[in-house]
């Protein structure tokens, strides 16, 4: 009898802990997810800008030093604005960013202390209304730094993939490792960013 007890009672934590995981989950991603809200007030402010850099372009007032600064500072904070929006509302760059991407995937492995021997690209595939661009990467790095490589990739803010782990250590002290892997990068044609 004390056995169906004590199941029951596991049973009962179980889904106690299951129902504040899943809590905890809904409450990080209210926290760190961008709000439709937000996004709409980023919206607004970068047609407000937009708007204003309109009137000020076609008005003569240019002659006036503080009108040219106020024009200067008001473009930098729409082009942020801008960038800002344009990474949040569309996470997956077009064609014309997939330099930028790289570079910024190579940042990554330098910032971890990995060292680039080698990116090629393999066939691009069609998936619908974007495109898979697999990357052949080969690193030398020891294994913290590809750690901490992982983790970069995995907290950029674009989509992309890492596939086909293949390591092969060296015999040298401090171990060194040579990874070689298949980062795919997700990329709209440059005629659906224009929609």
């Amino acid at each position: 009898m004390k056995l169906s007890g004590s199941r029951t009672l596991k049973r009962k934590i179980l889904i106690v802990i299951a129902l504040l995981v899943s809590v905890v989950c809904v409450f990080l991603f209210y926290m760190y997810s961008p709000t439709a809200r937000e996004l709409r007030v980023i919206s607004k402010r970068i047609n407000e800008l937009d708007e204003k850099l309109r009137t000020l372009h076609h008005s003569s007032q240019f002659a006036d030093r503080e009108m040219i600064e106020k024009l200067r500072d008001m473009v930098a904070k729409y082009e942020e604005l801008k960038r800002y929006y344009d990474s949040v509302v569309n996470p997956v760059p077009t064609e014309s960013e997939l330099g930028t991407l790289i570079g910024e995937i190579v940042d990554i492995a330098r910032t971890s202390g990995s060292e680039v021997v080698r990116i090629s690209s393999r066939d691009t595939r069609g998936r619908g209304n974007y495109r898979e661009i697999p990357l052949e990467i080969t690193l030398r790095c020891s294994f913290r730094s590809l750690e901490e490589f992982v983790k970069g990739v995995e907290l950029m803010d674009r989509l992309v993939k890492i596939s086909l782990f293949q390591i092969k250590s060296e015999e040298t002290m401090p171990p060194v490792i040579n990874a070689d892997f298949v980062v795919t990068c997700c990329v709209r044609g440059d005629e659906y960013a224009k929609r």
